[in-house]
């Protein structure tokens, strides 16, 4: 059983005993639910915020969170929407270790979401053609040109 606890003076969640940073909070694609972002020395992870509630139900993000810093240029775009997102990390479950993609919107309010990493990367049929889920921007005048419609 995984034991779970969190220490609010020092803006940590242990996990068994493994400190983790408060990193933030993102929603799941499929089913709207939010969960916890947290992060030690070499992973992210995600907790339900359910369970994060039920530890604690006066549970403030704001006066615990870590401030991580993502430096990421994997830049993609969704083939539905036509949208830009910026990868940040890929992180598991804290209990069955499934792999997510974390990412963020680059257009309005920079939303964190979460996807499983095999759908992520996955294929779709789209009007009859299979494209992917989400394509890699590489070309550097199209990551200039998306830099550029982010701040005009």
């Amino acid at each position: 059983m995984v034991v779970i606890t969190l220490n609010k003076e020092k803006k940590k969640l242990y996990i068994d005993k493994i400190p983790y940073d408060i990193v933030n909070i993102a929603t799941h694609t499929e089913s709207g639910e939010d969960y916890l972002i947290i992060k030690s020395i070499l992973l992210f992870r995600i907790i339900p915020m359910k369970i994060i509630k039920s530890l604690d139900s006066d549970f403030n993000l704001k006066e615990v969170a870590f401030k991580a810093r993502f430096h990421s240029k994997n830049i993609c775009k969704h083939y539905k929407n036509k949208q830009f997102y910026r990868i940040l990390a890929e992180a598991i479950t804290y209990d069955s270790l499934d792999e997510y993609i974390l990412y963020e919107s680059l257009y309005d309010n920079h939303r964190l979401w979460l996807r499983p990493k095999d759908m992520f990367y996955s294929k779709v049929n789209y009007n009859g053609e299979y494209l992917d889920r989400f394509h890699a921007i590489k070309d550097y005048s199209t990551l200039q040109n998306i830099e550029k419609s982010l701040f005009l």
